[in-house]
């Protein structure tokens, strides 16, 4: 299996998270720059967070959730298609998360815990919506960049095709990110 293809499941399922929780982003990319491989590049997510961690209502709580999600779903799509987990390749993604829910938990333990229970919820809905994921990731190996307006299109068509959509909207995406998925890779 080729770095590249690992990566870009990675790529994909920050944009399906991204989607799924109505967080805007600008292009997701496979081209390499001194960092990384692949990027997803969003609109003022570090603002958010930098302005809400001292805000304690459950909107702010809900923004910093689904930043985390978005942030540790690349690593829960990358180990469904790649069968083991990228560590080295994901550090950036959990050091956001770490850096970002600490000082509104308190302390180290706390926040460990906190990032392990996104990270099951990420993975939960990296399972529920896998085929999105692979769509979106064979698309973008063909072609190393997406803009959003169309990155958005085939995540959508995805989705209808997936045949889930359907049982979330009745309750919302809160709903989808607690739905147990009904198939897993082995």
């Amino acid at each position: 299996m080729k770095r590249l293809e690992c990566t870009a499941y990675h790529e994909a399922g920050h944009a399906v998270a991204s989607r799924l929780l109505h967080r805007a982003f600008k292009y997701v990319s496979l081209e390499p720059t001194g960092d990384s491989v692949g990027r997803l590049i969003s609109h003022k997510c570090r603002v958010d967070w930098e302005e809400d961690q001292y805000d304690d209502s459950t909107r702010a709580r809900n923004r910093r959730d689904h930043l985390a999600i978005i942030s540790l779903a690349g690593l829960e799509a990358e180990k469904l298609f790649c069968r083991r987990y990228n560590w080295l390749g994901s550090d950036s993604d959990i050091h956001y998360c770490v850096e970002m829910l600490l000082s509104w938990c308190g302390s180290a333990e706390q926040t460990s815990a906190y990032v392990e229970w996104l990270r099951i919820r990420a993975k939960g809905l990296m399972q529920l919506w896998f085929g999105a994921v692979h769509v979106l990731a064979q698309e973008l190996l063909k072609k190393h960049r997406i803009g959003a307006k169309d990155a958005y299109r085939i995540i959508d068509e995805a989705m209808k095709d997936n045949g889930l959509i359907d049982r979330c909207r009745g309750g919302g995406m809160d709903r989808c990110l607690n739905m147990q998925p009904n198939w897993l890779i082995p």
